[in-house]
């Protein structure tokens, strides 16, 4: 019998994807865990492995069409074994997609079917993003007349973009208001925007959200970055923030959690997503395991996903499975912000700039670097007294700031 290949779950908000380009053909022989195909999502690759050794018997869907998450793509067999004839292409038995992907959304939008065009050259396919081609078409843009920002990158939304406005294709011109000309440009949100605004309006709308603030001297804690620093062990200011605030996530596992109807998950690990801005927009790349990281491999692993969120490459491994967020906006010189909580997890943690401070004491003065921290949290899982608990722990675990 002949075994499905099928979409698999993409991860969190995913739904669907674009087939970049299948590296077996019909009748090769495949062996369990070879790559058949590459996904491309908004924001992300995924290789899609064989599930069986055999020959792959036929290939159902193209590259360049958008498909759905438990959809049919190929199907795996013995030698000799001929296809089964009458299954629509794509298609799977009443009950079995959904065994097969619980996940899976009803239908395909009709943006995306429309979407289902053939792919370009593979040459073409590696220099240009999913989100790219889709706005590219959108506005009537031959891809072949896209050039990257820089040699030998990847072509983006921006490129497009600017390529648009050159163009025209992004209007310009007046709106009439109470009798008078706004000049204005329209411009059309990127993929990463679009699929944010929408996460984050679900946010808003979904969950029963609140606010936590704290003030912390950080003045020990930037001791000891430039001591690590001294030691050539250079520790990012971020990445002391995520080891000491995963260290105070462990004592408060209800802040490291989801919501599931009925239900809590509380996760055993600290899988950290943490807010990155990039010239596609805002984009959140998970740090795993963060509990088993020392400061100078937690730095490396952040200072990585950060170069590789900024440059568009992100794999979906690397923005899946997050437990908690936190969203550093210190180096802008904020001084507080109120973050929205990052669905489906529990709470998200802010931090603003540092501010110098000069506070009475015994002996006169004493000079202090203060730095605020702000914990957005569901209500439905966590009320203020928790918050503030785990804000007083991590308070203190910053002021000790102990990192060995």
């Amino acid at each position: 019998m002949a075994t499905q290949v099928i979409v698999p779950v993409m991860g969190e908000a995913v739904g669907e994807a674009r087939i970049a380009v299948w590296f077996k053909q019909a009748g090769e022989p495949v062996r369990r865990g070879d790559e058949l195909a590459e996904l491309e999502t908004d924001k992300a690759t995924l290789t899609l492995e064989c599930p069986a050794d055999g020959v792959l018997l036929e290939i159902l869907i193209g590259a360049g069409a958008m498909v759905a998450t438990g959809q049919l793509l190929a199907r795996i067999g013995r030698p000799g074994e001929q296809a089964p004839v009458g299954a629509a292409p794509g298609a799977l038995p009443a009950g079995q997609a959904a065994e097969l992907a619980p996940e899976a959304p009803a239908e395909m939008t009709a943006a995306a079917a429309a979407d289902s065009t053939p792919a370009a050259p593979a040459e073409e396919r590696r220099r240009i993003s999913p989100a790219a081609r889709r706005l590219a078409r959108r506005l009537g843009i031959d891809a072949a007349d896209l050039t990257a920002s820089k040699p030998g990158a990847r072509i983006t939304t921006q490129d497009v973009t600017r390529l648009s406005e050159a163009a025209g294709a992004v209007t310009s011109g007046d709106s009439q208001s109470g009798g008078g000309s706004l000049p204005q440009r329209r411009v059309l949100l990127n993929e990463i925007q679009r699929v944010m605004g929408a996460r984050m309006a679900q946010s808003a709308r979904e969950i029963p959200q609140f606010s936590v603030a704290m003030e912390v001297d950080a003045t020990r804690l930037l001791q000891v970055k430039q001591e690590l620093a001294h030691a050539e062990k250079a520790v990012s200011f971020t990445a002391l923030l995520v080891l000491l605030a995963a260290r105070a996530l462990r004592r408060h596992p209800l802040l490291n959690a989801r919501f599931d109807d009925d239900a809590v998950i509380l996760f055993e690990t600290v899988n950290m997503g943490v807010a990155v801005s990039s010239p596609q927009g805002l984009v959140v790349p998970v740090l795993h395991g963060v509990e088993q990281l020392d400061a100078p491999a937690l730095a490396r692993r952040l200072d990585e996903l950060v170069q590789t969120a900024r440059s568009g490459r992100l794999a979906l491994a690397q923005v899946s499975n997050g437990t908690f967020t936190l969203s550093n906006l210190g180096m802008y010189g904020v001084s507080r912000f109120v973050p929205l909580v990052n669905p489906p997890q529990v709470a998200i943690l802010g931090v603003a700039g540092i501010q110098p401070v000069v506070l009475p004491a015994a002996a006169g003065t004493r000079h202090i670097q203060r730095m605020s921290m702000t914990v957005s949290a569901d209500h439905r899982v966590v009320d203020g007294a928790a918050v503030a608990l785990f804000l007083q722990d991590l308070q203190h675990t910053i002021e000790e700031a102990i990192i060995a």
